[in-house]
């Protein structure tokens, strides 16, 4: 009976969902497949690109880095330019461009922000925002920007040390520390004077080094850089895949050094992945031509291996901690992640 009714109405061929061809994601997909075949040839002779992207997630990454940028323009302190107030300016200015030449449209002033999401194993892109909006500003900060990171900086130098004689168990002095033997935000006073730290009084005497980095105690995290020295961070950054050239100073162990998104993604799957990493961070898998002819498939490279098991273990076991009872404790109590095995920083 339903066959029958069925193959009497009429054939209605669904609607093409291919979403927006514009943006981050696909423009850094544009620019790779370039390097690999003429943009006029991509243009017009049919290829099949095969990405690693999700699309769902990259619907959600976007969605995501817009609210929570959104949220932080609402703090009743924040006195800086906000996306609603430059947007009507923008599209102004642009409005009134001279239309028999080019202008160059200066970028918003608005806050700014960007998500990489990677798969540990291989190292392809599955999720990409380079800003808030591709329209006004094309500068994809995922891929390009430097930043310090801060404390998220820190399981690169804890791990550093539990390579050698330091393991979580081993004991670190929490205490007011000078800041000229570190110098992060100036040469005087007290370190993290200008931080929680300081403001909150939380000094906790002599701690296991698993407190002080799930709960980012940089005075600790300060002293136990001191003791191993730069080189041994910097050498462990670098096998990481950090290529970025890290500042020779004390403040290199708390994230001063400015590097990318990418280097910092690359860095973390060794946790992930029992202490190897992916050689490179990608987004293009394979190109077929309009016949079906594979010109190019991506070559499964082999792993790095940055440390041993034992060691990326530990500063796993730490870092899942960190989302329990550390710093990033409201990724559980308040943002609901119910992956027990999740681990950040």
């Amino acid at each position: 009976a339903d066959y029958r009714r069925l193959i009497g109405e009429p054939l209605v061929t669904a609607k093409e969902r291919t979403g927006r061809r514009d943006g981050y994601v696909y423009e850094e997909i544009r620019q790779r497949v370039n390097e690999l075949i003429p943009f006029e040839t991509a243009a017009s002779d049919g290829y099949k690109i095969y990405t690693t992207v999700d699309t769902a997630l990259q619907a959600v990454a976007e969605k995501s880095l817009k609210r929570r940028l959104a949220e932080a323009e609402k703090h009743p302190d924040f006195r800086h330019p906000k996306e609603g107030q430059t947007n009507q300016t923008y599209a102004e200015y642009v409005a009134s461009l001279p239309k028999d030449r080019e202008a160059k449209v200066p970028a918003p002033k608005y806050l700014q922000g960007a998500i990489l999401v990677i798969d540990n194993h291989t190292g392809g892109i599955v999720a990409m925002a380079g800003g808030r909006d591709f329209d006004h500003s094309v500068y994809n900060r995922a891929t390009l920007s430097k930043r310090a990171p801060g404390t998220a900086f820190l399981p690169l130098t804890y791990t550093a040390a539990f390579e050698k004689e330091f393991f979580p168990g081993s004991p670190l002095k929490d205490r007011e520390i000078d800041n000229k033997f570190v110098g992060v935000g100036g040469v005087s006073g007290i370190l993290g004077e200008w931080g929680t730290e300081s403001a909150e009084n939380t000094y906790d005497g002599l701690i296991p080094a698993r407190d002080a980095l799930v709960e980012g105690k940089i005075a600790a995290s300060a002293r136990l850089g001191r003791k191993i020295g730069p080189e041994r961070v910097k050498d462990l950054a670098a096998r990481a895949g950090i290529e970025t050239e890290l500042q020779d100073l004390p403040r290199m162990f708390l994230g001063e050094s400015e590097v990318k998104m990418t280097e910092m993604c690359r860095a973390y799957s060794m946790f992930a992945n029992g202490g190897i990493r992916p050689a490179e961070i990608f987004v293009v898998e394979k190109l077929v031509d309009a016949k079906g002819n594979v010109i190019f498939q991506r070559k499964r490279e082999e792993p790095v291996r940055v440390v041993d098991q034992i060691t990326a273990f530990q500063t796993h076991s730490c870092l899942k901690e960190v989302l329990t009872r550390g710093t990033g404790a409201r990724a559980v109590s308040e943002f609901g992640l119910l992956d027990k095995t999740a681990a950040g920083k």
